[in-house]
């Protein structure tokens, strides 16, 4: 397979490259279903096993790799590829294919876990403390004086600790699984495998992941993600925000 991450604009060399791609294509001795979409379709795990039939071979290509402006040769590879493919199985074959893989997906969505952006309706929780942010639902959790201080002592004076927690929502809306996304102090990030380098994480992030948990415990009634009106379980993000405790 060609290159794909060097985009042209315009020119005598960008037309001489497009003629080599072409080329390319053609001389090759296989197939290939190459699909370039913003993010990866979700029937992609069935993707290769719907082209066998066919002998063909499945990529998929990010469309920020091609470029999302000017020119890149390998769509000339690619529209080679597609005519060879349609001359040979029909011009509908491409959306044949994907609509085959796609009916598997809706088929196993029972028995998979589903991402947030292939589904029709995001899990919810109906409840007055929370409310919605750009990650997801928001809580706020009050904090124990001496974990708060620990925290202060570690911090600026404006830091408040944060996190950005996961929950796997089963198709019944029960809660199978908690995972910590990242823990913010002092504006920073530190993602799961970064956590190691936190001096405030490593003092008392695991006092907070506890709180976070056990906080989110007591928040039962989901409504489960949708896939056309069809529940199925997905990954959940909802930010944790920790406020110190202040008597009236």
């Amino acid at each position: 397979m060609p290159a794909y991450d060097t985009v042209y604009y315009s020119g005598f060399e960008g037309d001489k490259l497009c003629a080599q791609e072409r080329l390319r294509a053609i001389t090759e001795n296989k197939l290939y279903y190459i699909e370039p979409t913003i993010y990866a379709p979700r029937y992609i795990k069935f993707m290769q096993q719907c082209c066998n039939p066919y002998h063909l071979t499945y990529y998929f290509i990010l469309e920020d790799q091609l470029g999302l402006s000017g020119f890149n040769p390998m769509r000339c590879y690619i529209a080679a590829m597609d005519s060879m493919i349609k001359s040979k199985f029909g011009n509908d074959i491409k959306s044949k294919i994907a609509a085959k893989a796609d009916s598997l997906f809706l088929v196993d969505i029972a028995n998979d876990t589903i991402d947030a952006k292939y589904c029709t309706t995001l899990a919810s929780l109906t409840d007055k403390g929370i409310y919605t942010g750009i990650h997801g639902e928001i809580l706020h959790f009050i904090c124990p004086d001496s974990l708060y201080n620990k925290f202060k002592k570690l911090t600026t004076p404006v830091s408040e600790p944060v996190m950005l927690m996961s929950l796997l929502i089963e198709a019944n809306g029960r809660v199978s699984q908690y995972k910590l996304n990242y823990f913010e102090s002092d504006g920073d990030i530190f993602y799961a495998d970064t956590l190691k380098h936190s001096k405030v994480y490593d003092a008392c992030g695991n006092e907070f992941l506890q709180l976070a948990i056990t906080g989110l415990q007591r928040y039962t009634k989901w409504e489960p993600a949708m896939v056309h009106n069809v529940p199925v379980r997905s990954w959940h993000s909802i930010e944790v925000i920790f406020n110190e405790f202040r008597k009236n």
